[in-house]
């Protein structure tokens, strides 16, 4: 599945499903090829959620990614360090399975590159997923030490914000005070529980918390518009957002959204898509 089912009675557990959001807090813009729009997160010291699981308290001020990681985005990470993937970053089903379909791998080890396909039109506009914790890691450290190109090593991917050297399993990996290949402090890092939660779900004009990342406490719709409260999910009525229809092609038809597509529908600090569009960390 590529798609969060909207809980109707409380917030999933925080977890790594196979298809996840990214969402990266940071210091300030960057300024290469991938650029991400960040949001501003204040309202210091706001009090968790007691309904949610005591999540979302937050004492500093910090940015995150407005929307999740795209397909293009991934797409330009790793014609810039995957032409040998000797850590796996590509995923065959992103090119197999026309539900999430976005990019195809060219070419011979030691010479791949990717693009990014068209699946019921563009699809670089749309969510990464088949993304896992090891793969989240190596696009951070990639964006924090400038976006280089090269073989995935200590200076493009094993090293940053997160030392991997090599790792793909075991114990997540700490973020470092300092990035090794900057000597400052890591611009990008995957964005904490609590962070996730109140960029999400808090309002900080009522100080109170929403059942979604939609800024509402009702059931959201799915019919992509400009309405408020819609998100990318299967409705009550079991209908998919993008056919509107009941069945479910697995394999064959196209559910993903655009970024943002659900214009009127972001957070109180303006994060689209914390709700829907794929099964993520810190889901609805």
């Amino acid at each position: 599945m590529t798609k969060t089912m909207v809980n109707s009675s409380a917030k999933l557990s925080y977890q790594w499903v196979c298809a996840i959001m990214m969402l990266f807090t940071t210091l300030k813009t960057a300024t290469a090829v991938v650029v991400l729009d960040m949001v501003q997160v204040g309202n210091l010291g706001n009090p968790v959620d007691l309904a949610g699981g005591n999540f979302g308290s937050v004492n500093y001020e910090y940015q995150i990614g407005k929307y999740p990681i795209t397909i293009a985005q991934y797409a330009e990470f790793l014609n810039a360090v995957a032409a040998n993937d000797i850590y796996a970053l590509y995923d065959a089903n992103l090119a197999t399975n026309l539900n999430i379909v976005g990019i195809k791998q060219n070419g011979a080890t030691g010479s791949y590159s990717y693009s990014v396909q068209d699946n019921s039109g563009y699809s670089g506009n749309r969510p990464i997923t088949y993304i896992n914790w090891w793969r989240a890691c190596r696009f951070t450290n990639w964006m924090a030490n400038g976006q280089p190109t090269g073989a995935q090593d200590s200076k493009t991917t094993e090293d940053g914000t997160y030392t991997l050297s090599g790792a793909v399993s075991g114990n997540a990996k700490p973020i470092n005070s300092i990035n090794p290949n900057t000597g400052k402090t890591p611009l990008y890092y995957i964005a904490r529980e609590d962070e996730w939660y109140k960029a999400a779900y808090y309002n900080a004009q009522s100080q109170t918390y929403t059942r979604f990342a939609t800024q509402s406490n009702e059931i959201p719709g799915n019919v992509i518009s400009s309405k408020p409260n819609q998100v990318n999910y299967i409705n009550p009525e079991s209908l998919m957002c993008t056919t509107q229809s009941t069945e479910l092609l697995t394999g064959v038809v196209n559910y993903l959204t655009d970024v943002g597509a659900f214009t009127a529908s972001a957070s109180y600090y303006g994060t689209y898509d914390q709700c829907g569009n794929v099964w993520e960390v810190g889901s609805c």
